[in-house]
C-alpha cells in the first residue's frame, strides 16, 4: 500500500494493531479489526487476515495455533492473490497453490 495517502496510513495503523493483537493471542480481536477495514478490497488487509487463520503463522508469533482455520486462511490468501494481481502488486507467476499446500502440510 502507499503510505503517502491517508487511507494507506490508516491501513498501516490497522495492520500494526492487528499484529500486536495476534501476538497477544487476541486472535478474534485481530480478525475483527482487519475485517472492519475492507479485506475484500485491499491486498494488505486480506493477507494479514489470512495469516490470522493460518496455523503456521499463528504458531510463529507465539499464539495458540488451535485457533487456526485452514479453509478460511485459503479463502483470504486467494483473495489477496486476486487483488494483488489485479492491482499489479503480485506477479501472476506467484505460486499461490504452493503457499496453500505448505500451510496444509504444516
Amino acid at each position: 500500500y502507499r503510505t503517502n495517502d491517508t487511507a494507506g496510513r490508516r491501513r498501516g495503523v490497522v495492520l500494526r494493531e492487528a499484529r500486536k493483537l495476534l501476538e497477544a493471542n487476541e486472535i478474534e480481536a485481530a480478525r475483527r479489526k482487519l475485517r472492519s477495514h475492507s479485506p475484500e478490497q485491499h491486498a494488505d488487509i486480506a493477507w494479514a487476515l489470512a495469516r490470522t487463520y493460518d496455523p503456521r503463522h499463528i504458531r510463529s508469533v507465539g499464539a495458540d495455533a488451535s485457533a487456526g482455520d485452514i479453509e478460511e486462511a485459503e479463502k483470504w490468501y486467494r483473495r489477496w492473490y486476486t487483488i494483488g494481481v489485479e492491482s499489479g502488486l503480485v506477479s501472476r507467476n506467484f505460486r499461490i497453490d504452493r503457499l496453500i499446500e505448505a500451510m496444509r502440510r504444516q
